[in-house]
């Protein structure tokens, strides 16, 4: 197992982010299923023992890859959130497609990210701990989601929860079929017909649920 963060000081932790973003760039190419921690220690220019060092296991590495890459990923939604908020526009459609395209500037942000995140969001995960770490992305994602559709006086629910978790899946598929065909990828187009495809399921899931003085 590999130290955690805080044990290192600052110069470990410039190395390790150094080598961190070189594991990233080279998972891009290779994918994790193909990499072995000496074939890592290659495309991460150092050495098999200084990547144990760092990180422990291959699984801790790529563990490590996908927190960053989620960490980005997070920050580029957040600046799209705060255009948003800024303008004094804070409604649910708008923080929906600032979502939408804070995910479509993070993955257009990395070849390797693209790569990770199809595995990352495959059905294939062997290891324990890539399976709780993909629970609690989805989870997190869930949550915002949910967060943005209680906005203008929704009131939080169950149904609510598992409303935003299928329209989590819907992003998450749209986003992975596109990675797919990435040759293809249109993705202002992709990103507008996501965002209609939400509010209009949310519009439709708020007038059919039990109790809707809409029904």
């Amino acid at each position: 197992m590999g130290m955690g963060e805080s044990e290192f000081t600052k110069k470990g932790l410039e190395n390790r982010d150094i080598i961190l973003d070189r594991a990233i760039r080279y998972l891009g190419r290779t994918g994790f299923a193909r990499s072995s921690l000496r074939k890592l220690a290659q495309g991460c220019r150092t050495s098999a023992p200084r990547l144990k060092y760092y990180f422990g296991t291959e699984e801790e590495l790529f563990a490590a890859a996908i927190q960053k890459m989620v960490g980005d990923g997070r920050a580029f939604i957040s600046a799209r959130e705060s255009q948003v908020q800024s303008a004094g526009n804070a409604r649910r459609s708008e923080l929906v497609l600032a979502y939408l395209e804070g995910m479509s500037d993070w993955l257009q942000s990395s070849v390797g990210y693209r790569r990770l995140m199809l595995e990352f969001y495959s059905e294939s995960l062997s290891s324990m701990l890539l399976r709780r770490l993909n629970r609690s992305v989805m989870q997190s994602g869930r949550d915002r989601i949910a967060a943005y559709l209680v906005a203008e006086g929704e009131v939080p629910s169950v149904e609510l929860l598992e409303f935003a978790e299928r329209m989590h899946d819907l992003i998450t598929g749209g986003l992975i079929k596109a990675l797919v065909r990435e040759g293809d990828v249109q993705w202002s187009e992709l990103i507008s017909g996501l965002h209609r495809h939400i509010i209009w399921s949310f519009e439709q899931w708020r007038r059919e649920r039990p109790g809707s003085s809409r029904s």
